[in-house]
């Protein structure tokens, strides 16, 4: 998602989503190459063309295509790079609290996005997003959210007043058919609290490992850029030691297996609950290593974002 997409990037996102897999193998043909009549035979009906068409004119619009392609690439090279030093590159070190993450784009870029924001010694920033859609267009609008959210958030001690600013913000640079979930959290390490509003995301896990219960995150609104008139509301939770917070986005939950069944948020609670004792980052092996298992390869992004409460102050 983009604001105010340019049309050659809306074109070249249509092109690429709209070929199977059999047309990108028949259009990796080399531009001016020789094709027997059986490939133009394959060809011609991928490009609406009747096979009656010369030999000259299917390599042309292969050709073209193949060009489409090129420029395509070039341009998700760009902002897979662009997006890559928007990401943290390192991950914040706080006292009794492990964090860890892993970011898995599905096309090289992500509508996904992570971000931690320091707001002063004791207070940290949280937050976990998917923008509607793939490719260059998702993240030129993560991009846009990212930047907005680091403006706004150390202005507002409120999680609900920081989404509502994004929101507005938002309005102004998105489609209508575009918009932004987003888990927006301050962890505050003095008061022993997480506070977050969720903006339409999928629900994190919050598990407490001495009652071997966990709670589902959705306090919040609406997702963000859609709706001028969006109100969002927070939530305050006190943290324990052992307690265990996962934030994810819904290329986790949603990934299907051959039967076409969602790996689903029961399964990930599962999953939580049998390794809450484990190191944060190998949770997140484990949730990966069972997500693959289930369905043998992702078919979204999917990022997952882990605290762990650890003994001590906190």
């Amino acid at each position: 998602m983009s604001s105010k997409k340019q049309p050659v990037i809306e074109f070249l996102d249509a092109v690429i989503s709209s070929l199977t897999k059999q047309q990108q193998r028949l259009l990796s043909l080399k531009f001016g190459q020789e094709m027997s009549n059986s490939q133009i035979a394959k060809v011609a009906p991928a490009l609406g063309l009747d096979e009656v068409q010369s030999e000259t004119k299917v390599s042309e619009l292969i050709g073209g295509m193949l060009e489409i392609i090129q420029i395509y690439e070039r341009e998700l090279d760009s902002a897979k790079r662009v997006q890559q030093k928007l990401l943290p590159d390192s991950l914040p070190k706080i006292d009794d609290v492990e964090v860890a993450v892993r970011y898995q784009p599905f096309l090289g870029v992500s509508g996904d996005y992570y971000d931690f924001i320091a707001m002063d010694e004791r207070r940290l920033g949280v937050a976990l997003g998917d923008v509607s859609g793939k490719g260059i267009s998702a993240a030129l609008l993560m991009a846009s959210a990212r930047a907005s959210l680091r403006a706004h958030a150390r202005a507002h001690d409120s999680t609900a007043e920081t989404l509502g600013q994004l929101n507005q913000i938002l309005l102004k640079d998105s489609m209508p058919e575009h918009f932004l979930t987003l888990i927006y959290g301050i962890l505050d390490t003095k008061s022993r609290t997480f506070s977050y509003s969720n903006a339409g995301h999928n629900p994190p896990l919050l598990y407490n490992r001495h009652s071997k219960s966990y709670q589902m995150l959705e306090t919040g609104g609406t997702m963000v850029g859609i709706l001028d008139e969006a109100e969002y509301e927070e939530e305050s939770l006190n943290l324990s030691e052992g307690d265990v917070l996962v934030i994810y986005t819904d290329g986790i939950v949603e990934a299907c297996n051959d039967a076409e069944e969602p790996f689903e948020v029961q399964r990930l609670c599962d999953i939580v609950q049998e390794n809450a004792h484990q190191p944060a980052e190998k949770l997140i092996d484990q949730i990966y290593e069972l997500v693959l298992d289930f369905c043998g390869e992702l078919q979204d992004d999917a990022t997952v974002l882990v605290l762990k409460v650890q003994r001590g102050r906190l």
